[in-house]
């Protein structure tokens, strides 16, 4: 908006809320200038926009790499495109862990520490910024799936010392407890899971012997899985993720490549279709879905553990690099959490340099 007497150019859409409805839009001068109205209907539009979206950031949770098992949480805001890293304190360092977000609150469970596989859960709640213990597993699990469905936390098979699961429990959040519901067709470990429409779908993993291209699916109604069609082809360290109404399978190895391609299943019609590429294979990586795009994060390449970052618009087909994470990991895990004030504070570039010195924590 510019003000022609005085030649003033003014930021309405940067200026806070108050400020603009408390003085900017009471002013008589500004109220008696049909041009000056128009403006200020424009940005009332853009700054109630701006307010009621959901505000969506991508962490990155956990890993190892050659330094050790890490307990750093990254994260990535794609308006500001950067990664910062989360002030943290004491909590457990993670890897081939899962986690998840219920009710506003982020979940972190399972996996090794660097000494021994976990049953334990951590909750993080972003409104207060404070980390709580949670109820354990039943099951010590690493390498586990994770997902959530109807105000419930899934733990799905994973591996316990040398044994290979196919069993399953569900977190309730009102009571604080684990209940063993019914057990996979198979023992999968390092497979990945996502929710769609009501129920589970787990892809891929390795059972003690095999390397596995079959896929599941759980329905609550009548706890019951469900084998699908197979994979084209077999997935250990995959990630899974619902993604435009379909089950995303990507990445991962099949024992003799380390994989960058992309399928995905159509719960309609019962088929799996080919997906572009992604720029780089990888596995054990984060991946979430974050406005639209699939992202995936970190991960293990066949000769390096990486940083890198690329985000997957299925409108285009495209693929595109993003910022490097600060810690590069294998063994993460990647969630979504939306609307919360102080992570937003976390993502604040002053963060990033309060929290560089102190990457890793190992064991």
């Amino acid at each position: 908006m510019v003000f022609p007497s005085c030649d003033v150019k003014v930021r309405l859409a940067f200026i806070d809320s108050p400020f603009f409805t408390d003085l900017i839009i009471s002013n008589e001068l500004v109220r008696q200038n049909p041009t000056y109205t128009t403006h200020l209907i424009r940005t009332m539009e853009v700054m109630l926009d701006v307010q009621t979206l959901p505000r969506g950031v991508l962490m990155a949770v956990g890993g190892r790499n050659m330094k050790g098992t890490t307990n750093a949480i990254e994260i990535y805001d794609n308006r500001t495109k950067h990664w910062v890293l989360m002030d943290k304190k004491d909590e457990t360092p993670r890897a081939f862990h899962g986690a998840a977000v219920l009710n506003k609150c982020m979940y972190i469970l399972g996996g090794f520490d660097g000494l021994k596989q976990l049953r334990s859960m951590q909750k993080y709640d972003p409104v207060s910024h404070t980390w709580h213990q949670a109820a354990p597993m039943i099951s010590r699990r690493s390498l586990v799936s994770v997902a959530v469905m109807g105000g419930f936390i899934y733990a799905m098979g994973g591996c316990a010392w040398t044994e290979f699961l196919n069993t399953t429990e569900r977190y309730d959040p009102e009571t604080n407890q684990w209940t063993m519901i019914a057990c996979m067709k198979e023992q999968r470990s390092e497979a990945s899971s996502a929710t769609l429409k009501g129920k589970i779908y787990i892809c891929g993993g390795f059972n003690g012997a095999q390397y596995l291209k079959t896929a599941e699916s759980y329905d609550p109604q009548t706890n019951q899985w469900t084998l699908m069609p197979a994979m084209s082809r077999a997935r250990v360290a995959v990630g899974v993720v619902a993604y435009a109404g379909e089950i995303c399978a990507v990445g991962g190895y099949d024992r003799d490549d380390f994989l960058n391609t992309l399928e995905a299943y159509n719960p309609e019609t019962r088929r799996w279709r080919v997906l572009p590429p992604m720029m780089n294979p990888r596995c054990n990586f984060g991946i979430g879905v974050l406005d639209n795009e699939l992202y995936v994060v970190g991960g293990f390449t066949g000769l390096d553990t990486i940083s890198g970052a690329e985000s997957f618009d299925i409108r285009t087909g495209v693929w595109s690099t993003i910022d490097d994470m600060e810690v590069p990991r294998s063994g993460l895990s990647a969630c979504i959490v939306y609307d919360c004030p102080n992570v937003s504070n976390c993502s604040a570039p002053e963060a990033a340099s309060a929290a560089a010195g102190d990457e890793l924590t190992s064991n």
